[in-house]
């Protein structure tokens, strides 16, 4: 009798042992996949269909353009450079550069 118990203690601990080892034994990946598992690769994105009009020439119909407008800071850029391709520095590209852009 000692010994069936023996024998049937022996059996339940492998069989609980046993399974914590045949889990590990297959490991799983980042997926949930098996590593054997293949994964069909996606298909590439659709080229995208180029226009017939050339960049820049289709406005959407009811919409006006609008007129550049030359900012104070664009005009002062503008008179600065100018000043500066003249040979003036410091005080006096400063002096001409505020005059240039209030006029």
């Amino acid at each position: 009798m000692h010994n069936s118990i023996v024998t049937a203690t022996a059996l339940v601990l492998s069989a609980a042992f046993a399974m914590p080892a045949i889990a590990q034994s297959n490991p799983q990946n980042n997926m949930g996949l098996a590593p054997y598992q293949q994964v069909t690769p996606l298909a590439p994105p659709p080229q995208p269909t180029p226009s017939p009009l050339p960049p820049g020439s289709y406005r959407s119909p009811g919409v006006q353009v609008q007129p550049q407008t030359d900012s104070y800071g664009d005009r002062t850029m503008r008179c600065l450079h100018y000043g500066a391709i003249q040979g003036l520095t410091g005080g006096d590209l400063s002096a001409y550069s505020r005059s240039c852009a209030n006029n």
